[in-house]
């Protein structure tokens, strides 16, 4: 069984009971729960299949719990016989792509979301929105116009980018999209301004654990939604992974990127189903399949 690519999600996919029927299933999912266990000090299986929503849904424990979750479906496709030619990842879920590619070991990838998590909650300053309906262009322009304070940060589809920063910085794009008409801004339910240069002390404070950190040169390439280009030197991810946390997400490019690379079938391995939406608003005729349940990964020809 091969894909073209394999897609992980990022923050945002979680939800109570993801994984569950998976860790019920299969053997190595249960070890790999009580390694991230282990190592992160957090109860994850409770985490990841009771919650609470409200718990799972911070920043400190969504991290390593997806990273989890879809590290444990990469293991369990491959066992099935599944092998990608591509990897890529949407902000945390690099991680899950890197651990795929074999760049980075799991137990290193889980050590340094843990730590990212806790950083980001910590730099929990700011909001973050979704502008709907409006070009990139036209969003960044809204956003020099809105005098500072907020900028894109994720470039998610054609006509859908997020905007982070302060709360007035927002409104002031708010009122600017209100003002010009074609376009509309819903603000998202986060716990501060992501991929923008107020997770600078975030990004500052990861160094230290991606320096001693492992990297390995990829088994797989990976295509980094940090500059949206293939990179397959493991080196050049201790530097991409400190950037990340303050630059934008350039999802759109690295898709495009991929699809000049390959038209062949892709998966999104872990929670949800954002990032199919999100590829098809990007070309309608893709091919993406959603694996995040045993039912699903089990449907996949072998």
């Amino acid at each position: 069984m091969q894909s073209a690519a394999w897609l992980f999600p990022g923050q945002g996919s979680q939800f109570v009971a993801m994984g569950r029927d998976l860790y019920a299933q299969d053997f190595a999912t249960r070890e790999l729960f009580a390694l991230a266990s282990a190592t992160t000090g957090l109860d994850l299986t409770t985490l990841c299949f009771e919650g609470p929503a409200a718990t799972l849904q911070q920043t400190q424990f969504a991290q390593p719990a997806l990273l989890t979750v879809s590290v444990a479906f990469v293991r369990y496709l491959q066992h099935r016989g599944a092998r990608a030619d591509w990897v890529l990842g949407h902000s945390l879920g690099e991680y899950s792509a890197l651990v795929a590619s074999g760049v980075l070991n799991f137990s290193d990838a889980i050590r340094i979301v843990q730590r990212r998590g806790t950083l980001m909650a910590k730099a929990a300053d700011g909001a973050m929105a979704a502008v709907l309906g409006l070009p990139e262009d036209t969003v960044c322009d809204l956003c020099d116009d809105a005098g500072g304070g907020v900028w894109p940060a994720n470039f998610n589809a054609p006509r859908q980018v997020v905007i982070s920063g302060t709360l007035q910085a927002i409104q002031k794009v708010a009122d600017l999209v209100k003002e010009r008409g074609g376009g509309r801004v819903v603000p998202l339910r986060v716990s501060g301004a992501f991929h923008s240069p107020l997770m600078r002390t975030a990004a500052e404070g990861l160094r230290q654990t991606l320096s001693s950190a492992s990297f390995y040169d990829a088994e797989i390439p990976v295509i980094s939604t940090v500059d949206g280009q293939v990179h397959r030197h493991g080196e050049d991810f201790r530097e991409l992974l400190e950037v990340q946390v303050v630059a934008p997400v350039l999802w759109t490019r690295s898709i495009t990127t991929l699809l000049e690379l390959t038209h062949g079938p892709l998966l999104e391995v872990g929670p949800g189903s954002v990032l199919a939406g999100l590829v098809r608003q990007h070309d309608p005729g893709a091919t993406v399949t959603s694996v995040g349940t045993v039912k699903a990964a089990k449907e996949l020809p072998l």
